[in-house]
């Protein structure tokens, strides 16, 4: 609450923490992880191209359209819509858009959390050591161990989902900015 008694909602600290947000979520590990092997693969600049062109053609107005809508209907994503067709005089299932959309975001942030947790472990591993001085067959053989062990495989998924609800619980500033400043040394 701010000091008339009004409720504030957290906001971001600057435009540029927020594109920079922005940008880390759209950008996801697939973009990291699959682009330098399809770059390679499906005919290196002429790929590079094609996606370069698509975010800008395609993702682009679709990351603008969806900003509209958040700002202009001030509600949750399964709402907004909605919202802004009422307001239209449309009906309300317009919902279904954003409902779609949560669970698709659901959907990838299961699958990511999974592959998030593999990244923990073998930070872990090459953190403490553990690789050191392994060769590629026994590194492969580390790798099909540990995704050989759901217990293993759960432990580390639960360790990022804890870590994202930690930092999640702290909020915008406190909690994602905080998590995300370089500091300058």
């Amino acid at each position: 609450m701010n000091t008339n008694g009004e409720i504030t909602r957290p906001a971001w600290s600057s435009a540029i923490a927020f594109y920079l947000a922005t940008v880390g979520a759209s950008v996801g590990l697939g973009s990291i992880w699959r682009f330098p092997y399809l770059a390679g693969s499906d005919g290196g600049s002429a790929f590079i191209f094609v996606f370069v062109l698509a975010c800008l053609l395609i993702a682009t107005p679709l990351l603008t359209a969806e900003f509209i809508v958040g700002r202009h209907s001030r509600s949750s994503p399964p709402q907004a819509a909605g919202v802004l067709a009422t307001h239209s005089g449309l009906s309300s299932r317009w919902n279904l858009i954003g409902i779609l959309g949560t669970l698709a975001a659901f959907l990838i942030i299961s699958y990511y959390a999974v592959i998030a947790g593999w990244v923990m472990a073998y930070t872990w591993k090459c953190a403490s050591g553990a690789l050191s001085g392994l060769d590629h067959a026994s590194v492969a053989t580390m790798w099909r161990k540990f995704l050989a062990s759901p217990w293993t495989l759960s432990l580390w998924h639960l360790a990022f989902v804890a870590l994202v609800a930690i930092i999640s619980a702290c909020g915008v500033n406190r909690g994602l900015e905080r998590t995300n400043r370089i500091k300058r040394s």
